[in-house]
Protein backbone atom coordinates (compact mmCIF):
# COMPACT_ATOMS: atom_id res chain seq x y z
CA UNK A 1 0.00 0.00 0.00
CA UNK A 2 2.66 1.98 0.73
CA UNK A 3 4.60 1.55 -2.70
CA UNK A 4 1.38 2.16 -4.25
CA UNK A 5 0.79 5.74 -2.42
CA UNK A 6 4.37 6.63 -2.85
CA UNK A 7 4.00 5.91 -6.81
CA UNK A 8 1.16 8.19 -7.21
CA UNK A 9 2.51 11.11 -4.97
CA UNK A 10 5.71 10.65 -7.18
CA UNK A 11 3.64 10.15 -10.39
CA UNK A 12 1.71 13.33 -9.15
CA UNK A 13 5.23 15.24 -8.64
CA UNK A 14 6.19 14.42 -12.45
CA UNK A 15 2.81 15.67 -13.77
CA UNK A 16 2.88 19.19 -11.68
CA UNK A 17 6.87 19.66 -12.88
CA UNK A 18 5.84 18.43 -16.43
CA UNK A 19 2.71 20.94 -16.49
CA UNK A 20 5.44 23.53 -15.26
CA UNK A 21 7.84 23.54 -17.33
CA UNK A 22 5.08 23.04 -20.58
CA UNK A 23 3.78 26.63 -18.96
CA UNK A 24 7.19 27.91 -19.15
CA UNK A 25 8.05 26.68 -22.30
CA UNK A 26 5.34 26.48 -25.15
CA UNK A 27 3.08 28.64 -23.26
CA UNK A 28 3.17 32.72 -23.12
CA UNK A 29 2.29 33.82 -19.74
CA UNK A 30 -0.43 36.61 -19.71
CA UNK A 31 2.45 39.26 -19.29
CA UNK A 32 4.34 38.08 -22.25
CA UNK A 33 0.70 38.39 -23.88
CA UNK A 34 -0.07 41.59 -22.57
CA UNK A 35 3.52 42.71 -23.69
CA UNK A 36 2.79 42.00 -27.21
CA UNK A 37 -0.60 43.40 -27.43
CA UNK A 38 0.82 46.34 -26.06
CA UNK A 39 3.33 46.53 -28.61
CA UNK A 40 1.14 45.88 -30.93
CA UNK A 41 -1.35 48.94 -30.25
CA UNK A 42 1.61 51.05 -29.82
CA UNK A 43 2.87 50.72 -33.57
CA UNK A 44 -0.51 50.99 -34.83
CA UNK A 45 -1.51 54.04 -32.91
CA UNK A 46 2.15 55.13 -33.98
CA UNK A 47 1.44 54.67 -37.67
CA UNK A 48 -2.09 55.83 -37.77
CA UNK A 49 -0.38 59.15 -36.24
CA UNK A 50 1.82 58.83 -39.00
CA UNK A 51 -1.16 58.89 -41.31
CA UNK A 52 -2.97 61.82 -39.60
CA UNK A 53 0.17 64.16 -39.65
CA UNK A 54 0.98 63.09 -43.13
CA UNK A 55 -2.57 64.23 -43.96
CA UNK A 56 -2.52 67.54 -41.86
CA UNK A 57 0.93 68.30 -43.51
CA UNK A 58 -0.22 68.15 -46.79
CA UNK A 59 -3.62 69.93 -46.06
CA UNK A 60 -1.11 72.72 -44.69
CA UNK A 61 0.84 72.88 -47.67
CA UNK A 62 -1.86 73.21 -49.71
CA UNK A 63 -3.29 76.19 -47.59
CA UNK A 64 0.07 77.86 -47.82
CA UNK A 65 0.24 77.72 -52.25
CA UNK A 66 -3.15 78.48 -52.12
CA UNK A 67 -2.83 81.62 -49.90
CA UNK A 68 -0.02 82.80 -52.00
CA UNK A 69 -1.47 82.42 -55.25
CA UNK A 70 -4.55 84.25 -54.05
CA UNK A 71 -1.42 87.28 -52.63
CA UNK A 72 0.06 87.58 -56.09
CA UNK A 73 -1.88 90.15 -57.51
CA UNK A 74 -1.49 88.69 -61.24
CA UNK A 75 -2.29 84.96 -60.86
CA UNK A 76 -6.32 83.79 -60.82
CA UNK A 77 -5.65 81.72 -57.81
CA UNK A 78 -9.26 80.34 -58.34
CA UNK A 79 -8.36 79.09 -62.10
CA UNK A 80 -5.37 76.66 -60.55
CA UNK A 81 -6.04 73.45 -58.86
CA UNK A 82 -3.37 72.26 -55.97
CA UNK A 83 -3.49 68.75 -54.63
CA UNK A 84 -0.61 67.29 -52.81
CA UNK A 85 0.59 63.98 -51.55
CA UNK A 86 3.29 63.31 -49.10
CA UNK A 87 5.16 66.81 -49.66
CA UNK A 88 4.54 65.99 -53.95
CA UNK A 89 2.53 69.30 -55.40
CA UNK A 90 0.43 68.99 -58.24
CA UNK A 91 -1.13 72.16 -60.02
CA UNK A 92 -3.32 72.10 -62.62
CA UNK A 93 -5.75 74.28 -63.88
CA UNK A 94 -4.66 77.50 -66.20
CA UNK A 95 -3.28 80.70 -66.46
CA UNK A 96 -2.91 83.43 -69.33
CA UNK A 97 0.89 83.37 -69.89
CA UNK A 98 3.59 80.77 -70.09
CA UNK A 99 5.14 83.48 -66.86
CA UNK A 100 2.57 83.01 -64.98
CA UNK A 101 2.34 79.38 -65.13
CA UNK A 102 6.04 79.63 -64.02
CA UNK A 103 5.66 81.84 -61.22
CA UNK A 104 2.86 79.71 -60.19
CA UNK A 105 5.17 76.68 -59.99
CA UNK A 106 7.48 78.64 -58.11
CA UNK A 107 5.69 79.73 -55.36
CA UNK A 108 4.65 76.00 -54.79
CA UNK A 109 8.02 74.97 -55.29
CA UNK A 110 9.23 78.01 -52.34
CA UNK A 111 6.65 76.54 -50.01
CA UNK A 112 7.60 74.88 -46.52
CA UNK A 113 7.25 71.24 -46.74
CA UNK A 114 7.56 70.85 -50.47
CA UNK A 115 9.48 68.30 -52.04
CA UNK A 116 8.59 68.37 -55.51
CA UNK A 117 6.28 69.80 -57.89
CA UNK A 118 4.31 68.59 -61.19
CA UNK A 119 2.66 71.22 -63.04
CA UNK A 120 0.06 70.35 -65.57
CA UNK A 121 -1.47 73.62 -66.18
CA UNK A 122 -2.15 75.27 -69.42
CA UNK A 123 -2.44 78.68 -71.16
CA UNK A 124 -5.34 79.93 -71.53
CA UNK A 125 -6.88 81.22 -75.00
Amino acid sequence: MKKIILLLLLGAGLGVFGWSYYQRRFAPTLTERTGEMASDTKERAAAGAREIGGKIEDASIITMIKSKLMMDGEISSLAISVSCKDGHVSLSGSAESPKLIARATEIARKTRGVTSVSNRMAVRE
